[in-house]
C-alpha cells in the first residue's frame, strides 16, 4: 500500500484573518486531500482482494526461460491408451535412467511359440525392454495397421499391436518400435506420387536396374510420404509402443542417384533442411501422445564423414535422440578420429566404443544422454556385445540395444 501523505496542521489555518498565507495553506491543503483521496481509491480494490485473500496486492514478476514450456496433462481414453489432451513440446532433456534393450525380430514376434521362447530366454536378464519391427526396409508393416495407406503393405502374419505390448509388458518389458522410413519399396509402388521418380519423368527411380533387384524410394520431398511414416508412428504409440527409431532417414545414396528428382520442393529447400522439418514433425506428432523419437544413426558415417545421404552435411535431428549403430563395417581394420588411431577396433573395446559413440555426439549434436547404443551381436560380435554394453554405459549413453538379426542371445 502507498505510504500516507502526513499532513502538518497549524493552529492560524483556522483564523479568520485573510492573508495571502492562509490562501497559500489552504490551496496546498486542498491538494493534498485530492491526493489522499485517489492514493485510496486506488488501493481499495487490491487491499480488499488481498484482505478477502483473492490474491496477493501484487504479483510476482515472472522472467522469461529459454525452455520450451511442456505440457504433462495425461489421461487415458476407454481403450487404456495413453493419450495427450494438451500439445506437447518434444522433451529436449536427457533420458530418465538407463535403458537395457534387445531386439525381436518379426519371424519371432509373429510366431506366438517363438515368442514365448525369446521371452524366456531374456527374462530375468536385466532386460527392461524389447525393440520389435514395426515397418521394414522392404516396406512390409508388421502389425494390423488401421492405416488405409498401409493395407498392401500389412504383412498377413501382422500381430495385434495392442495384444503383444500388454504380453511383453506383462513379463516386465516396455517396448519401442522401429520404423523404416524412406527405405521403403512397398509404399514407393503404392503411393507412386509419394517416390522419388527418374530425373522429370513420371517413372520411378530405382536404387539398381531392375535386372539386378532395383527398388524404388519414397520421397522425403513428399508430404504424403512423409505423413504416411509419421501416421504409423503415432499409431503404434497411440497402441503403447513407447519410443519409435526411426531407421533409413535419408535420401537414397546409390549409384544412378544422380538422376532422382525430387519435384519442385527441391527447389527451394535443401535436403538437409528437408529431413530436419520431417524429424521435428515427427517429433512433435509423437510427443503429444507422450512418447520420444530417436534416429538411427551410424557411427561409422561419423567417423568416416559419410553424409551424402543427408545432403552433404550431419543429419539434423534436433530434439530426437540418437539411436547409435556400433557396427564396425569398414572401421573392422582400423581408423583414426580427432587424432586418436585404434589399430584394432575389437580387440580394444574400451577405447573403441567410447570413440565411437564420441563421434556420433560430436557429429550429431547430441548429449550422451540422448544416445542409445545399438550392440551388433551376429556372429562374433555376440562375445563382444557384454563389454561393448559396459563401455556404452561408461560413456554415460542413456542406454543400449543388444541387435541380433536372429533374436536368439545368451545373456544368463
Amino acid at each position: 500500500m502507498s505510504k500516507q501523505v502526513k499532513i502538518k496542521r497549524y493552529n492560524r489555518i483556522y483564523g479568520t484573518k485573510k492573508s495571502a498565507r492562509r490562501k497559500r495553506t489552504s490551496i496546498l491543503l486542498g491538494i493534498a486531500v485530492v491526493l489522499l483521496l485517489l492514493v485510496g481509491w486506488a488501493s481499495y480494490k487490491p487491499v480488499k482482494k488481498f484482505l478477502s485473500g483473492e490474491r496477493p496486492v501484487s504479483e510476482p514478476v515472472r522472467e522469461e526461460s529459454s525452455k520450451p514450456v511442456q505440457s504433462t496433462v495425461i489421461s487415458q481414453d476407454e481403450s487404456g491408451v495413453v493419450t495427450s489432451e494438451d500439445p506437447v513440446l518434444p522433451d529436449t532433456s536427457e533420458d530418465d535412467g538407463s535403458v537395457n534393450a534387445v531386439y525381436l525380430p518379426a519371424d519371432r514376434m509373429t510366431d506366438p511359440s517363438k515368442l514365448q521362447a525369446f521371452i524366456s530366454s531374456v527374462k530375468d536378464t536385466g532386460t527392461d525392454t524389447v525393440l520389435i519391427e514395426l515397418k521394414d526396409s522392404t516396406g512390409t508393416v508388421w502389425f494390423r495397421s488401421g492405416n488405409e495407406k498401409a493395407a498392401p503393405a500389412v504383412s498377413e502374419n501382422a500381430v495385434d499391436l495392442v495384444s503383444l505390448v500388454k504380453t511383453l509388458g506383462q513379463n516386465g518389458f516396455q517396448v519401442w518400435g522401429r520404423i523404416h522410413a524412406f527405405k521403403d519399396p512397398l509404399a514407393a509402388r503404392n503411393l507412386s506420387d509419394a517416390a522419388v521418380k527418374y530425373m522429370d519423368s513420371g517413372i520411378n527411380w530405382l536404387d539398381n536396374s531392375a535386372e539386378l533387384g532395383g527398388k524404388p524410394w519414397l520421397n522425403p520431398y513428399s508430404d504424403e510420404a512423409c505423413g504416411y511414416i509419421s501416421d504409423l508412428a503415432v499409431e503404434a504409440v497411440d497402441a503403447g509402443v513407447e519410443c519409435i527409431i526411426l531407421d533409413s532417414v535419408q535420401f537414397p545414396d546409390a549409384a544412378g542417384s544422380q538422376y532422382a528428382a525430387y519435384g519442385s520442393a527441391a527447389e527451394n529447400v535443401s535436403k538437409a533442411d528437408r529431413l530436419a522439418a520431417f524429424i521435428s514433425d515427427t517429433v512433435t506428432k509423437v510427443a503429444k501422445k507422450g512418447a520420444r523419437i530417436s534416429i538411427a544413426v551410424s557411427a561409422e558415417d561419423a567417423v568416416r564423414a559419410n553424409f551424402k545421404k543427408y545432403g552433404g552435411s550431419p543429419l539434423n535431428i534436433g530434439n530426437a535422440g540418437a539411436a547409435a549403430d556400433l557396427a564396425l563395417g569398414s572401421l573392422s581394420g582400423g581408423f583414426s578420429y580427432n587424432g586418436r588411431e585404434i589399430t584394432d577396433p575389437a580387440a580394444d573395446t574400451g577405447k573403441t566404443v567410447p570413440m565411437l559413440l564420441g563421434a556420433v555426439k560430436d557429429v550429431f549434436g547430441v548429449t550422451p544422454g540422448r544416445i542409445t547404443a545399438f550392440i551388433p551381436a551376429d556372429g562374433n560380435d555376440a562375445s563382444l556385445a557384454g563389454k561393448r554394453t559396459e563401455a556404452a554405459e561408461a560413456f554415460g549413453c542413456a542406454g543400449s540395444v543388444i541387435y541380433s538379426s536372429s533374436g536368439q542371445y545368451a545373456l544368463k
